[in-house]
Formats: structure tokens, sequence, C-alpha cells
């Protein structure tokens, strides 16, 4: 008998599984059914490179493609809900992640085109000076789009970011449980609401977060890590990072709903002096 909660396995059949092994050499193998594949998603001579995915509370895929800007909805048989694409609206996008809470789909990128180049999207979605008087004049910034879960239709976009060089990594986007979005980027110049504090080193990993409605509310340079590998959170609030430090070397931190780091791997490394085999 198995209880989880209030829910028991009475009556209903299941086996145990015990000698799963996952060392060094050894493979683990799973009995799994293949459900349903979906190929295709436009016709296009560009590739429809996959970048990231994300599923919501209803088994519902979205999937966005790297090199144009389409998103795709499926239900959990494997039927398209809908398609967007808005690559004329956010063109010369490169999209790396995609996070879905509730009725908003956010999703994250970098484009190399300067504010006089924006085309439509200066118009309608772009904000080319934040609210603290940064400018958004580097080679590549960072972007982030909200489309609406039930129909793909696009709400908004802010794009942000130092005067230099500006780059993300897939699973750089999560949605805290106030509704507040998290995006980690790696950032080669400085944000500070005056733009005039440098950063510390060469790159530094700067975590911007943003209000339902697509404004900023602040961004935190964090000097001790170079790159951002993944960001996630939980339902208390708390915020994980995976990074890479000045050092070269993978790390692990957690981070207070300020964006202030509250522990480490490294921390724990120190602490048992001999790092243990990963």
């Amino acid at each position: 008998k198995v209880l989880v909660g209030e829910q028991s396995s009475d009556g209903v059949p299941f086996e145990l599984i015990t000698t799963i092994q996952a060392c060094y050499g050894n493979d683990v193998q799973l009995d799994a059914t293949l459900e349903w594949v979906s190929q295709g998603l436009t016709t296009s001579d560009k590739d429809d490179k996959s970048e990231d995915m994300a599923m919501d509370s209803n088994g519902n895929l979205y999937m966005v493609l790297r090199d144009r800007g389409v998103v795709a909805k499926y239900d959990p048989e494997g039927g398209q809900v809908w398609e967007s694409n808005f690559d004329a609206k956010l063109k010369s996008t490169k999209w790396r992640g995609i996070e879905v809470d509730g009725n908003s789909v956010y999703i994250v990128g970098e484009r190399g085109v300067p504010n006089d180049a924006l085309g439509e999207a200066k118009l309608e979605y772009h904000f080319s000076t934040l609210k603290n008087g940064n400018s958004n004049t580097g080679g590549r910034d960072a972007i982030l789009a909200r489309l609406d879960a039930g129909s793909g239709s696009l709400s908004w976009a802010q794009q942000f970011g130092s005067p230099d060089l500006d780059e993300l990594n897939n699973e750089t986007v999560a949605v805290l449980p106030s509704g507040e979005i998290l995006v980690s980027v790696r950032m080669s110049g400085p944000f500070t609401p005056n733009n005039k504090e440098p950063n510390k080193g060469s790159h530094d990993v700067a975590i911007a977060k943003f209000q339902k409605n697509g404004t900023l509310q602040t961004v935190e340079q964090i000097e001790a890590y170079t790159a951002p590998y993944s960001i996630a959170t939980d339902d208390q609030r708390r915020i994980f990072l995976g990074a890479r430090n000045d050092d070269g070397n993978t790390v692990f931190a957690r981070l207070s709903n300020s964006l202030q780091i509250e522990a480490s791997s490294e921390q724990v490394t120190r602490q048992i002096k001999q790092p243990i085999p990963m």
C-alpha cells in the first residue's frame, strides 16, 4: 500500500522497482510507449530548429523555434492548436527559451538589430529607452515577449541590455508565483540606473525582473558569475540559478526574491573540502 497525501493505492495494481542502477558505466532503461509524433511547423527554406519547450498544467505543449519567430501549441494528443509567426514584428531574433504561466506564454531571445532598424517592432513593441534612462545601444540585446496561451497572439515585448554584447541560453526564463517574470542574461556591459558603474570582469550574469504587463522592475548584475545556464523558481518565491563562475566552473546558487545570493554550491564545496564526483 502506498499513501501520498490523501490518495491511496488500495485496489490499484502496481510494481515496486528496487534495482535501478545509475552509476558510471551502467545504462538505465525504462519501458516507455510512444504516444504521438508531430513533424514540422511551417514550410520554409530556413531550418525549423526547436530551441525549447514548455508544458502547462493541462498537458498542452508549447514549442519555440530558434531562428524564426514561430511558436506553436499542441494539445495532449499531439494536435496543433495554433501556430504564431511574428518574425516581421520582432525580426532578426534568435529565440532561446519559453515558459508558460496560466494564460501567458513567455519567450526570450537575443537580437542584434540597432534601434534605428527595428522596423515595425520599433513602433509597436520596442521601448528604446527604459524608465531608468538606460538606452539599448549594445551590439546585441535580450528581448522578452508575451503571447496569449489561448490564441498565440503577441501581447507585448521588451528589449533590454547593456551598451555591449548581451546573450542568452535556453532555460533562462522563469516565472515566480506572483506572476513576475525572470530572465537571466550574459551581460558584457554595465546595467545600472545611471549606466555609469562598470561591470566586474568581461562578463556578468544579469537577472532582470519584469511585471506581468512587461514593465521592467529591476536588473541585478552578479559579478561573481560570468554566464547563466538555467534559472528556476519554487512556490516559496526562491530563485535557483545555474551558472559559470569566474574560474570557469559550473555553480548552482539559490537567490532571494530580491535577487541576492543566499547560498551556492561553491559554499558546499568549501565546507566538505573534497569535491564529490558528479
